[in-house]
């Protein structure tokens, strides 16, 4: 989770991370950010789960990674850890 991903922040500091969240709750939402200090652009998706975004994903876990490249081509749709394919597939 989330401890794995400020590791490999620190190893692609060149990479711009965006986290989007579906947690139930702003104060829930404030103190992950807090609690796993991962850097980036954060933000609090109040439609949840069942809203839009989260069909589009057909969330069934969290975290959940996406890989989006420069040109907009999503690279990673569905990965749940950072692990060796996530990892290779970054720049």
């Amino acid at each position: 989770g989330m401890p794995k991903m400020k590791e490999l922040q620190e190893s692609k500091q060149e990479i711009v991370y965006v986290f989007l969240s579906l947690d139930k709750s702003i104060d829930s939402w404030k103190k992950g950010i807090e609690k796993y200090k991962v850097e980036g652009e954060h933000y609090f998706m109040k439609s949840g789960w069942d809203g839009p975004f989260g069909t589009f994903l057909d969330l069934d876990w969290i975290p959940r990674y996406l890989v989006i490249d420069e040109v907009q081509n999503i690279k990673i749709f569905k990965e749940i850890k950072v692990n060796k394919n996530l990892k290779n597939s970054l720049p």
